[in-house]
């Protein structure tokens, strides 16, 4: 047993709540498991539980034992004074407070599902690059497919967002434009596919910017297109990349 997961198993309470107590036979209701204290003091705070029909707002600490409280010195920490409830896998020593109260403390080893616990830790202990991928046959295939169609989707959208959006803006919002296929886009990609070095792509880019004109037809005439270099439009490589 691992305490970061007693800390899992108490923060989404996957224990269960029948007839509930702690190890002195007081009867036990949780309200709020609390918010994780990620910094000193105890596991968890404002918590909200009753205990033998009293309410108690505060602190829940968390551990594997009973005993790991007065390892750690926490009765000698006044930070742990606002712990409400002592939630522990396995209780195995009685506590008791500053004031010579006992310590009210929630055994957790037989209110947890043994089958979850054994998943929950192979995935703790787990070996491959994703921790589920064993448990892949125990997903429904609409639910992969409605996943993957997801994520399909949302690959689309992210490519549209940092290639085709810009694309249209700079038409001013003109689809027909923003899609026309631009030839020095083919010449590009020639380039790239035939080309040993630099030397070789620039003589066939110029060998065909004496060959290419453009014409765009527009309500207003003919707008002509020179080939130009093809410096700026090879720091546009990744687009294909980004594409394909």
């Amino acid at each position: 047993m691992h305490e970061s997961l007693l800390h899992f198993l108490w923060k989404h309470q996957l224990i269960s709540p029948s007839g509930l107590s702690t190890a002195q036979g007081q009867a036990v209701q949780v309200f709020r498991s609390g918010h994780a204290n990620h910094h000193a003091g105890p596991d968890f705070l404002e918590s909200r539980v009753n205990i033998d029909g009293l309410e108690w707002n505060g602190a829940v600490e968390i551990h594997l034992r009973s005993s790991d409280w007065v390892r750690h010195r926490h009765s000698q920490d006044p930070a742990y004074e606002t712990v409400v409830l002592h939630v522990v896998w396995e209780h195995d020593q009685d506590l008791t407070r500053a004031d010579g109260s006992l310590m009210p403390v929630l055994e957790l080893r037989q209110r947890v599902d043994p089958a979850l616990v054994q998943r929950c830790l192979q995935l703790i202990n787990h070996l491959e690059a994703i921790p589920c991928q064993r448990q892949i046959g125990m997903v429904k295939e609409i639910t992969i497919l409605s996943t993957l169609d997801k994520m399909a989707l949302e690959r689309l959208e992210r490519k549209a967002r940092s290639l085709v959006l810009p694309m249209q803006e700079r038409c001013q919002g003109d689809w027909e434009e923003t899609a026309y296929a631009d030839p020095r886009f083919e010449l590009l990609l020639l380039c790239r596919k035939v080309c040993a070095n630099r030397e070789q792509a620039d003589f066939i880019w110029q060998y065909y910017s004496n060959q290419i004109n453009i014409c765009l037809t527009h309500d207003d005439g003919y707008d002509v297109i020179q080939l130009g270099s093809i410096t700026p439009w090879l720091k546009l490589e990744a687009i294909h990349s980004i594409t394909t």
